[in-house]
């Protein structure tokens, strides 16, 4: 779309119509440099702003055709608007900012600036109103904007600050004896019927007046002649009976501003001499003239509701200068609450003191325009509309549109309850009823609120002790992210955070859905996450283990690795991972060792770095990392800490075999990592020679040919 439309901005400005405006940039260029390059005599401040005239009026009908916003037709003109030059003391430059400005929002399409918002067309109108407005305490408010009508268009520019406000509306409108179907593509030009009276009007009205109907009946009367443009959102209209009538308008999906009054639509407006009548398309059976408090006290449904309002919300739901927009519960509703809740809704204690807040919107809203935003107590209210049907965080409107002059209330069948006002027990039992038995039997001073409980999905492998209960809670809010990388728990293990590790070359395909990429805590990864009161949970999809000891802690205290120790403890590894909270380690046991090859590694300390270096991954790498399911195909490397390149397979044993080297257990998860436990040491030069049986899960040769092929290939 937007390189058809710069074809079209290319083709028209080498039109004729549109040589003006390049003639216009050409004299002001024209007038900064001579036809050699060298710098002109200024301008004058009086011939830089006529040039800047010419070139936004030029402008601004040029793009307002190019959007269809101006009628082809230019034997009306819209009436001409003054614009202050400075002296030449000033300078050109002063003007020059405004006058760019008027540019680009002539060029933006859907202007602000009033002069490129003007409507060229036969019969249109053009009347001005400017008014003071009273202070804001509250700060600094501005308004910039244009209303499209079908039969006008209105500018609106308003600023309002503590110290007072101003406000100009521009009106686009039909002149005296003129209508039209659409101001904005026809103008005026259909004549309006010149009928002394109107039907639907008293012929013993004293002057015009405007008539609300709904078929050929007069709900309401206003004096004089009020034009649906003439009102603003949010504003109450008082009849000549001393009734209420409250006015919403939002845009549809074409742009046009669509009236409610009371919530009900305006389907037609007719215009004579006597007066103007706008039809509605439903009866108009509430007025809007009590306040909300005054609705939730008279009616007898709302009497808990009201019981619950504190005298902050009271006085606001009583104040007719503010506007609000209710979701009031009925006694009913109340009363199938759970017992526990309905206490801490009444005793406003627990998680629920803000349960009346999060069912109030600021402004007024009708039914046919809610849809999801924040509440006053600044959480997001799940709003679905459709055409038959209305919910609020599930909750169904029974009853809607009552219209006051501060709002509108509408009534839902249920209290939505959000996930955070419930119970963390209740929940965690609805969940894992084993591990709720064993926490609910627990000290309450060995759980400080808040907490963060992970929720196993499967915990069948797992004997839930107490201790192992406590090993799945952790104290305080723990929110998951990349740049968190360890958690406590209140069983005294610390588990690392990680996301699945990197890899130089990966290619995965499965007949199955692969399992998205998830934050994982100590390899358990974690599914999903719900908050309630007073605790934030975690559904993980098995129970987190005991992790004691660091890395460094278990290769010393387990005699099979002492070869493997005594090269770490001699080599520059501890400096080469102080920055990385979670990493891998491959170890060899002691058997993997000759004795000639343990002691020149130990008489070389860069052959010792090195090799030490070649077991170890600054990643944490969990099994389900190395193991591929029955029916997928994996490709993947890593790299160790000296660059080289690692690559997993599997026999038909289906042992994970990593660059030729079988790893034998599980991994041992430890509080900074893991460890492995490895057949034999990794050879950087290793080709695989085995038995038949393994020669189908070769490996790419040498660990570093499969990279040394993909990187390096071309450059042979």
């Amino acid at each position: 779309m937007k390189f058809l439309l710069f074809l079209f901005v290319i083709f028209y400005f080498k039109s004729s119509n549109a040589g003006k405006v390049g003639e216009a940039f050409e004299s002001l260029a024209g007038m900064a440099l001579n036809d050699d390059g060298s710098e002109s005599k200024q301008m004058s401040s009086e011939e830089f702003s006529e040039k800047m005239h010419t070139l936004t009026d030029l402008t601004s009908n040029l793009f307002a055709k190019m959007m269809q916003l101006v009628p082809h037709s230019e034997n009306v003109h819209p009436p001409e608007i003054e614009v202050k030059t400075y002296s030449s003391d000033d300078g050109a430059g002063h003007k020059a900012p405004s006058l760019v400005s008027s540019i680009v929002d002539s060029i933006g399409g859907i202007p602000f600036n009033m002069n490129a918002a003007d409507i060229h067309g036969e019969h249109v109108c053009v009347r001005e109103i400017n008014r003071a407005l009273p202070p804001d305490a509250e700060g600094v408010s501005t308004l910039k904007k244009c209303f499209r009508y079908t039969n006008a268009r209105k500018c609106v520019n308003r600023r309002i600050t503590p110290a007072g406000g101003r406000e100009t509306i521009r009106l686009y409108e039909c002149c005296q004896g003129y209508t039209t179907k659409d101001i904005m593509e026809d103008g005026c030009r259909l004549e309006r019927s010149n009928d002394s009276t109107l039907s639907l009007l008293n012929s013993d009205s004293e002057g015009q007046v405007t008539a609300i109907s709904y078929q050929n009946t007069v709900f309401y009367t206003l004096p004089g002649i009020q034009h649906i443009f003439d009102w603003e959102d949010g504003q109450n209209l008082t009849t000549k009976t001393g009734d209420t009538i409250y006015v919403s308008q939002l845009p549809t999906s074409n742009g046009l501003i669509e009236t409610r009054l009371n919530c009900v639509p305006v389907v037609n407006s007719i215009e004579g001499t006597g007066g103007i009548v706008h039809e509605v398309s439903d009866p108009m059976i509430h007025s809007a003239h009590r306040n909300l408090m005054d609705i939730i006290s008279r009616d007898s449904r709302f009497t808990i509701y009201k019981s619950l309002l504190d005298e902050s919300l009271q006085d606001a739901l009583s104040d007719s200068s503010k506007l609000f927009t209710i979701f009031a519960f009925t006694n009913e509703a109340f009363e199938v609450l759970s017992k526990d809740i309905k206490s801490q809704i009444m005793s406003k204690e627990g998680c629920v003191t803000d349960l009346i807040k999060g069912l109030i919107l600021r402004g007024g809203h009708c039914s046919r325009e809610l849809h999801t935003q924040r509440a006053i107590d600044g959480n997001q209210l799940a709003i679905t509309n459709s055409m038959t049907k209305i919910t609020v965080m599930g909750s169904k409107i029974v009853d809607k549109d009552f219209v006051a002059e501060n709002g509108v209330l509408h009534v839902i069948d249920e209290i939505p309850l959000r996930e955070e006002f419930l119970s963390w027990k209740n929940t965690l039992r609805l969940y894992n009823e084993d591990l709720f038995e064993i926490v609910d039997k627990l000290p309450e001073a060995r759980l400080p609120m808040p907490l963060t409980i992970f929720i196993p999905e499967n915990n069948s492998t797992v004997e839930m002790t107490p201790e192992m209960a406590l090993n799945q809670i952790a104290p305080g809010y723990v929110h998951l992210s990349s740049s968190r990388n360890k958690i406590t728990t209140l069983g005294n293990s610390s588990l690392f955070i990680s996301s699945p590790p990197s890899s130089p070359f990966s290619f995965r395909m499965s007949g199955t859905l692969l399992p998205a990429d998830s934050l994982r805590i100590g390899c358990v990864t974690v599914r999903r996450s719900q908050q309630v009161c007073n605790a934030l949970m975690h559904f993980t999809e098995t129970a987190f283990h005991f992790t004691t000891e660091t890395i460094e802690q278990y290769l010393s205290q387990n005699p099979e690795f002492s070869k493997f120790y005594n090269l770490w403890a001699e080599s520059t590894i501890s400096e080469r991972l102080a920055n990385h909270p979670a990493i891998t380690v491959f170890a060899p046991t002691n058997d993997a060792f000759s004795n000639n090859f343990y002691r020149r590694l130990q008489s070389d300390p860069q052959a010792l770095d090195i090799f030490v270096g070649r077991h170890v991954v600054t990643e944490a790498i969990c099994e389900s990392d190395l193991r591929r399911s029955a029916d997928e195909i994996r490709l993947q490397v890593f790299q160790n800490l000296n660059g080289e390149a690692l690559h997993p397979t599997q026999n038909g044993a289906k042992q994970i075999i990593l660059s030729g080297t079988i790893i034998e257990d599980s991994p041992k998860l430890l509080r900074d990592g893991l460890i492995y436990r490895l057949e034999a040491i990794i050879d950087k030069e290793y080709r695989e020679i085995r038995p038949n049986w393994r020669q189908r899960h070769r490996s790419f040769g040498n660990p570093t040919s499969l990279l040394d092929y993909l990187f390096n290939s071309k450059k042979a």
